[in-house]
């Protein structure tokens, strides 16, 4: 399946076995609404384009059956021009860190942390295609830490740009109810890091997430507090 932005694999030819390679990236063109990414995952996944397992399963029978890296997924999200006017809302920036630490602590399994390749990153930010809604030189913020799994990364993606829209209107003071939305949902999540002792950079930390994440309840913390998030966003924006 050629998808033209598919860059890690620019030198396969179709029928050549001796060029193919042991893993394959889909990377798809930017879409303004979750809908769409979510659907073109749903078309890859039926198409049998993205490994998958039919029915229940573990994150074991994932890692066993289907890939030692568990179908990473990586999402981007693109920062706002009027927000890379008035702040620098980079991947040191503490609050994108906090925001893509939580969710990949609420949807990564302890097992796909122990796998992932690249350990010692939490987001980056990294140049953006030029669209209809961006200037010359946008960027984005690309969060490493996912894995294709079951429903629920579905509601990960949906939920990803709306708690994205309310901490970028935080960051950048923007005024109005989504912002003060972000405002909350920044202290909510610096209140259960604070009860873990816990900060962002505890993803870089292999043995030490597998074992927060296997013996507390803060993976279901978290993904009520971004699940509640992402409907009062949902509910402004109407």
């Amino acid at each position: 399946m050629g998808l033209p932005r598919n860059k890690v694999n620019t030198n396969v030819v179709a029928g050549n076995v001796t060029s193919y390679q042991t893993f394959w990236e889909f990377s798809p063109m930017p879409a303004c609404s979750s809908a769409v990414a979510n659907r073109t995952l749903c078309e890859l996944i039926k198409g049998g384009f993205i490994p998958h397992l039919e029915g229940p399963s573990t994150d074991q029978d994932r890692y066993n059956l289907l890939d030692d890296k568990l179908v990473s997924m990586h999402i981007n999200i693109g920062i706002p021009d009027w927000l890379l006017q008035v702040r620098d809302a980079g991947d040191r920036h503490p609050d994108i860190l906090i925001l893509a630490s939580a969710f990949e602590l609420a949807y990564t399994s302890p097992e796909r942390f122990s796998r992932r390749s690249q350990k010692s990153v939490i987001v980056s930010l990294k140049n953006a295609e030029t669209t209809k809604k961006s200037t010359e030189q946008p960027k984005r913020l690309e969060l490493k830490a996912f894995e294709v799994s079951d429903f629920r990364t579905y509601r990960l993606i949906e939920e990803i740009q709306l708690v994205a829209a309310a901490a970028f209107c935080a960051i950048g003071e923007h005024q109005g109810l989504t912002r003060q939305i972000g405002d909350v949902a920044f202290d909510r999540i610096d209140s259960i890091y604070s009860r873990y002792s816990i900060s962002p950079s505890i993803i870089t930390e292999e043995k030490k997430v597998v074992s927060l994440l296997g013996e507390t309840d803060i993976q279901r913390e978290l993904r009520k507090l971004l699940t509640d998030c992402a409907h009062q966003v949902r509910l402004a924006i109407r």
